[in-house]
């Protein structure tokens, strides 16, 4: 989450500016919500020693372990994960900010936990930066994933006997990087999205599903269980044969196929495991995709773009501010003037004027080349007129 007293460097030059700076002063501690990235929820661990009080010790650092492997998987590209070790607890417990116990049961020897962590945003960076890692800190905006199920004789999606709806639906954290909804199936998505909708839906419809969940696009996903599989009633009985697990984009008028992947029985996971493994698979490729997208070194220098936001009142400079400071993947924003007309910002980013463009459409925010009234050029600071940075890029 961005730190509004790190972020932001006030130039009093006006009473509208003063009175700006007190109005800040008083909000800055206030509720921001919890930054997705730099949080890391539903850490469970489970851990038993010679008694309760060993248990519980064990138990927090290998919640701490957990939750920065999570946070690593989060923001580091695939080339940096694979070459960068987990530093050990006691470098973990200074980078967190603060942490919060949710459930915990134990006896005489064991202790099971739910943990959420909060991680110092700034104290990450320097450490990925000392690792010399690419990191994305930007999350996407939310997809909705519908998962229809192929059984060979029908495709189905609201079904009672969806196995891949059922894997989504006992994910307990959908958040993170690409945080992702999953419909209730109640009659208005039934009536939106129908079990002969998979390739034939109604765009009109779909859009309305999307406003509905809060969401900027759709992921139909497919998974065709084979024959052997599908003789597998039992969740918790050892999986046979395999399944075709399908991603489609939807942004376009279509189900158009962007991948594809088999997972097959191994003899050791349970028909239920399968298709949480698929989930899984789903989710890091979705994640992939968009870490593809946004990923900068971690050490590299902060460039910088002055921008005009034209305003009305000092009530629609603090929309513009607020919305601004939730966009964590900005590395500062300088106020260098106010007026009753315009405020004149420069921002701080890292990389490209195009990952710039992509963050700040997170936030229904795009930048325009206009011109001011004397002529010279200047660069406008607007809300967004279309959806042209999507989280699906295949």
């Amino acid at each position: 989450m961005a730190n509004i007293n790190n972020h932001f460097t006030w130039i009093v030059t006006s009473p509208l500016i003063l009175l700006a700076t007190l109005f800040l002063a008083f909000s800055a501690n206030n509720a921001y919500a919890d930054d997705p990235i730099f949080t890391v929820k539903n850490v469970k661990v489970d851990e038993t020693a010679e008694n309760a009080i060993a248990a519980r010790e064990k138990a927090f650092e290998q919640a701490q372990i957990l939750a920065f492997t999570e946070l690593t998987s989060r923001m580091l590209s695939d080339a940096a994960l694979s070459t960068t070790q987990i530093p050990p607890v006691n470098i973990i417990s200074t980078m967190i900010k603060d942490f919060e116990l949710t459930n915990e049961q134990l006896s005489n020897v064991r202790y099971v936990g739910v943990y959420t962590f909060r991680f110092k945003d700034n104290d990450v960076r320097r450490y990925f930066a000392q690792q010399g890692a690419s990191i994305t800190e930007m999350s996407s905006k939310t997809l909705l994933i519908l998962p229809f199920i192929d059984n060979k004789s029908r495709t189905t999606i609201w079904a009672p006997g969806n196995t891949w709806m059922q894997a989504w639906n006992r994910v307990t954290n959908l958040g993170g990087i690409v945080p992702i909804e999953v419909p209730l199936g109640d009659i208005n998505d039934v009536r939106d999205i129908s079990d002969s909708n998979a390739f034939s839906y109604s765009q009109q419809r779909l859009s309305a599903m999307l406003e509905r969940y809060n969401a900027a696009e759709a992921v139909m996903t497919i998974a065709a269980p084979d024959e052997e599989l599908q003789k597998i009633t039992d969740p918790n009985a050892t999986a046979r044969g395999s399944a075709v697990f399908e991603i489609y984009r939807t942004d376009r008028g279509t189900s158009e196929l962007v991948n594809q992947f088999r997972i097959t029985a191994d003899g050791a996971m349970t028909r239920q495991q399968l298709f949480d493994r698929g989930v899984t698979m789903v989710r890091s490729a979705l994640q992939k995709n968009w870490k593809e997208q946004t990923t900068t070194p971690a050490a590299q220098s902060a460039r910088a773009i002055r921008v005009v936001v034209l305003i009305d009142s000092l009530s629609d400079w603090l929309t513009t501010q607020s919305r601004l400071e939730r966009i964590s993947s900005l590395s500062a924003i300088t106020l260098k003037s106010l007026s009753p007309q315009q405020a004149n910002i420069e921002i701080a980013y890292k990389g490209d004027e195009q990952r710039l463009a992509l963050a700040l459409s997170q936030a229904g925010m795009e930048i325009e080349r206009a011109s001011a009234s004397d002529g010279s050029p200047i660069n406008l600071l607007t809300t967004s007129k279309s959806s042209r940075y999507k989280p699906i890029q295949f």
